[in-house]
């Protein structure tokens, strides 16, 4: 039973670490779109000053606007904790053990047998792989529309 939790144990570690490279990524992601918007907000000065948009810049801007919302909208899902009800029993998600009482957790938790723990822990890794793969699916996203709105950010500083 040993090798079993502590390959739960592991498996949920490696799982956490990977969460924790996603938000980072995601992070970084949300200074480089930062950026982008800076400097396509720069232009628009300039574009004022020279006498107007011409409807190729206005084009290019919108869509550069709107990648940068959308890369925005993915990013902030990777960051935003996971929400959901806990499900009941579980004694591993922290919205299930801050459903109990502190007691209630304690008397539940002592009350495990070797089966119960194993359980606990593979569906704790289970529900972290999840979670990671709901996050690296939403940083793929925002990495690809991030990337199209740097592209889409150069257009515009130079037809600007």
């Amino acid at each position: 039973m040993a090798a079993q939790n502590d390959f739960a144990k592991f498996s949920a570690g490696q799982i956490a670490d990977l969460i924790k490279q996603a938000d980072a990524k995601a992070v970084s992601t949300l200074y480089v779109l930062g950026i982008s918007t800076a400097a396509l907000l720069t232009r628009i000065n300039t574009i004022k000053a020279s006498g107007g948009a011409t409807p190729m810049w206005g084009a290019v801007f919108a869509v550069a606007v709107l990648l940068i919302l959308i890369a925005l909208k993915s990013v902030i899902t990777v960051i935003y904790p996971r929400g959901g009800k806990p499900e009941k029993g579980d004694m591993t998600y922290f919205e299930s053990i801050a459903a109990n009482k502190k007691e209630t957790y304690i008397k539940a938790g002592m009350a495990l047998t070797d089966d119960d723990v194993a359980k606990a822990l593979y569906s704790n890794a289970y529900n972290l792989a999840k979670v990671a793969h709901n996050k690296y699916h939403a940083l793929r996203i925002a990495l690809a529309l991030t990337a199209t709105s740097i592209v889409t950010t150069i257009l515009i500083l130079f037809l600007a």
